[in-house]
C-alpha cells in the first residue's frame, strides 16, 4: 500500500474509479472525522469506500435530541460513547461486531442512492446463501429481519452515504444502550424507529470471522465497478488534519449534546422526602426552565435552587458541579444531592 494518489492518472485511467482508503481505527469520534475531511477538505476525484468498526459507541443522528435517544445511566456504567455524525436518520449502537461502511461519491444528483450503494452488500450476502433483501428507504432484512440500516448526506457536489451491517454486534447491550423511558420524555428532534434485528453470523452456513466476511465484502465492492481491488493510506499530514477536527469537533459536549434539539421532560419518583417530580426544558443543551413540584418540605425557597440550575448544560457532570456548591437538602428536607440526580438521569 501506498500513500495517497496524487491523482488517478498516477494508475493510467482518466476517469474516476474506486479505491479504498485503509482504516485501523476503532475510535468512533476519530472515524466520524475521518468521513467529514475526506468528504469536505480532501479534493477527491475517485469514488471512495471504508470499511471500518468501532469500540462500542452510540451513533445518533443529525438531527436527533440525545437525550431521547440514549439510556443514560446504562452508556455512562458500561462506558459507551455518545457520537454526532453528520448525516440524519436515526440512532445506532456500534461495537466491535459490526461492521461499518462508507462509500463517497464525488457526483451526486441528491436522490436517495441507498439501494445502489447496498447492492454490493446484498450481492456478498448471497454468496454466503444469505437472501437478503433491500427494504423501506435505508435496510437490507434477511428472512424479514434487519442487519443493515444506512443514511446519507450531500456536501456540495458530493455524497457520502454510510451504514452498518449488524455481523457479530451484542445485540443485548444494543437494546439497553439504546431503551429510554418514553413516558418521561417528549423530546422534539427526529426519533429513531426500532426495528427487529439480528445478526448477519446467525444466517451462516459455516461461520466466519468478520475480518474475513469484510475481506470478501471489499472484494465484492470492486467486482461490482469492474476494478481490481487498490487499498491506499492516507498520509501523516491527513492524520493530523483529521485528529485536529476530532478534537474540535467530534469529541465535544456541544456537539454531540449541545446540537440537541428542544427537549421537554418529566421525570417523577417517590423517595424518603416524598414525591418529586421535576419538569426540564431544555434547547440546545442548555436548561431554560427547571421546575421542582411534589409533597416534599421545603427549608429554603425552592425557587433560589431553580434559578440556580436553570442555564445550566443538561449534562450530569454539570449539574453535579452546581449542587456542590447549593446542596439539594438546604431547600428539601431529606432529599440528596444524589437523590435528585437520580431522578433526572436515570
Amino acid at each position: 500500500m501506498g500513500s495517497w494518489p496524487r491523482s488517478f492518472s498516477q494508475f493510467g485511467r482518466k476517469e474516476p474509479f474506486l479505491i479504498q482508503i485503509n482504516n485501523s481505527s476503532t475510535n468512533p469520534f476519530l472515524n466520524l472525522a475521518l468521513e467529514e475531511y475526506l468528504l469536505k477538505q480532501k479534493d477527491l476525484k475517485e469514488k471512495i469506500l471504508i470499511l471500518w468498526r468501532n469500540e462500542p459507541a452510540v451513533v445518533i443522528g443529525k438531527n436527533q435530541n440525545a437525550y431521547g435517544e440514549i439510556n443514560l445511566p446504562f452508556v455512562e456504567k458500561n462506558q459507551i460513547h455518545v457520537v454526532r455524525r453528520m448525516s440524519g436518520g436515526g440512532a445506532v449502537y456500534h461495537d466491535l461486531g459490526n461492521l461499518n461502511f462508507t462509500i463517497l461519491e464525488p457526483e451526486d444528483h441528491r436522490q436517495n442512492q441507498m439501494r445502489v450503494f447496498s447492492a454490493p452488500i446484498i450481492r456478498c450476502l448471497r454468496k454466503y446463501g444469505i437472501r437478503a433483501e433491500f427494504s423501506g428507504r435505508n435496510d437490507i432484512l434477511v428472512e424479514g429481519e434487519k442487519v443493515s440500516g444506512s443514511a446519507q448526506y450531500f456536501w456540495k457536489n458530493r455524497v457520502l452515504c454510510h451504514g452498518t451491517l449488524l455481523y457479530a454486534t451484542d445485540l443485548k447491550k444494543l437494546s439497553n444502550s439504546l431503551k429510554v423511558d418514553k413516558r418521561k420524555i417528549r423530546a422534539k428532534g427526529i426519533a429513531s424507529v426500532r426495528s427487529r434485528i439480528e445478526n448477519i453470523e446467525t444466517f451462516m452456513a459455516k461461520k466466519i470471522s468478520l475480518e474475513e466476511f469484510a475481506e470478501i465484502l471489499a472484494e465484492t465492492f470492486f467486482e461490482e465497478v469492474g476494478e481490481k481491488r487498490c487499498v491506499v493510506d492516507l498520509s501523516e499530514k491527513d492524520h493530523e488534519k483529521i485528529a485536529a477536527l476530532k478534537k474540535a469537533k467530534y469529541e465535544t459536549w456541544q456537539w454531540n449534546f449541545g446540537q440537541s434539539p428542544a427537549i421537554d421532560q418529566v421525570r417523577e419518583e417517590r423517595v424518603r422526602a416524598g414525591q418529586i417530580a421535576v419538569a426540564v426544558k431544555a434547547e440546545g443543551g442548555i436548561i431554560k426552565s427547571f421546575k421542582i413540584t411534589g409533597d416534599f418540605f421545603e427549608r429554603n425557597p425552592i425557587e433560589v435552587l431553580e434559578e440556580r440550575l436553570t442555564g445550566q448544560r443538561f449534562e450530569k457532570k454539570e449539574i453535579e458541579a452546581v449542587l456542590r456548591t447549593i446542596p439539594v437538602s438546604e431547600y428539601i428536607f431529606d432529599l440528596s444531592n444524589e437523590e435528585l440526580i437520580q431522578i433526572l438521569f436515570s
